[in-house]
C-alpha cells in the first residue's frame, strides 16, 4: 500500500500534552436521558390508544411548558431533564418577564414514522413570536406498563 505524499509513518509518538483534560467548562454525562427513564416518569398509555396518548402527553407538557411547572417538565419530556439549574434560571427570568411560552397548541392530527410518533404543534411566545413543531414521541414498555415521553422535534432533534 502506498501513501502519496508521505514521509513515512511514525509509531509511538509522544500525544499532545493536555490532549485527554477535560475543558473547564465541560458538562459530564453520566447516563443517557433515556437510561432515566423510570414507572414514575411520564405519561401512562395504557388503556389509550397510541394518538389518545400523544395528544394527552403534547397537552399536558404544554400547560407544564406555559406553567413553567418544571417537575412535570421533567416527567414527562426528556429533553427538560438535560438542563442544569443555570438554565431554569434563564427561564425563569424569561417567564417573568413575558418572554416565555404563552401557548401550545395542537394544529394537527397525530402521525406515525417507524417507531417514532410525532404531533404537529404551535408555540406561542410572549414576544409575540411563534414556532411550528412536530413534538417526538416514543413509548417505552416498563415493568408491565406502557409509558410514553416526549424525546425532542422532528425540526430540533432528539434526545434518545
Amino acid at each position: 500500500m502506498a501513501i502519496p505524499f508521505s514521509a513515512g509513518i511514525r509509531h509511538n509518538d509522544q500525544l499532545p500534552a493536555g490532549l485527554f483534560e477535560k475543558p473547564a467548562d465541560a458538562v459530564v454525562v453520566e447516563n443517557e436521558v433515556d437510561c432515566e427513564v423510570d414507572p414514575d416518569s411520564g405519561l401512562a398509555a395504557d388503556g389509550m390508544t397510541r394518538e389518545e396518548a400523544c395528544l394527552a402527553i403534547v397537552k399536558q407538557a404544554g400547560r407544564a411548558m406555559v406553567d413553567l411547572d418544571q417537575a412535570t417538565l421533567c416527567r414527562l419530556n426528556l429533553f427538560y431533564r438535560l438542563y442544569p439549574p443555570a438554565i431554569w434560571e434563564q427561564i425563569k427570568k424569561a417567564k417573568e418577564t413575558g418572554q416565555w411560552v404563552t401557548e401550545v397548541a395542537v394544529t394537527g392530527v397525530p402521525y406515525q414514522e417507524g417507531d417514532l410518533w410525532y404531533v404537529p404543534v404551535e408555540i406561542r411566545s410572549g414576544t409575540g413570536k411563534s414556532e411550528t413543531q412536530n413534538a417526538m414521541i416514543k413509548f417505552y414498555d416498563f415493568e408491565g406498563k406502557t409509558l410514553c415521553f416526549i424525546i425532542g422535534s422532528k425540526e430540533k432533534g432528539v434526545v434518545d
